[in-house]
């Protein structure tokens, strides 16, 4: 697909977006199940602060690395975690159904079905007719859709490492 299809796609998936809040849908951030956040004493025997502060830096150089190959509204929350559950059925030569992946996205079923539209909209996903059964429809990746991935988590491991090769230099340097 030529640079500037993905660049209108992406528009267009934001402006979808956009709409879709605008009319009264709200996104649920929050699980309505979740139970409130206790707080958890922790020995700093086990996890120190500074393991912590690499966890927090880490995640942080994650979530950017995930905005250079998908727009950001794609790259956290229910979108990507549909993303991943489909590279991850797709390497296990896993069918997947659209109940299957919206439930992996563990949001409102009508929240996941949106994203869903905004990942077809995108070309990263795919609608499969199920040979056996007519009513059933599997969704898979498209090749477009593994390789945002693929590079993504490529990328995302290569700042990890960079993050632990500073984090070795400065250990080194101070004893």
């Amino acid at each position: 697909m030529k640079k500037e299809n993905v660049a209108e796609l992406r528009d267009l998936a934001t402006r979808i977006l956009g709409l879709t809040e605008e009319q009264g849908a709200t996104i649920e951030l929050y699980r309505q199940d979740a139970k409130p956040i206790q707080a958890i004493q922790y020995s700093t025997d086990l996890i120190g602060d500074d393991e912590l502060w690499r966890a927090a830096r880490k995640e942080l150089a994650r979530k950017r690395a995930r905005t250079e190959f998908l727009p950001a509204e794609m790259s956290t929350g229910a979108c990507w975690t549909m993303l991943l559950d489909l590279f991850d059925n797709k390497r296990r030569h896993k069918q997947v159904s659209i109940t299957s992946v919206c439930s992996a996205a563990m949001v409102p079923t009508t929240t996941a079905l949106r994203y869903l539209g905004l990942l077809f909209t995108m070309g990263l996903v795919e609608r499969l007719s199920d040979p056996r059964d007519a009513r059933r429809v599997h969704v898979r990746l498209t090749g477009q859709g593994e390789t945002a991935v693929k590079q993504t988590l490529q990328r995302q491991i290569e700042v990890e490492r960079r993050i632990d090769e500073e984090d070795l230099k400065e250990n080194n340097s101070r004893g």
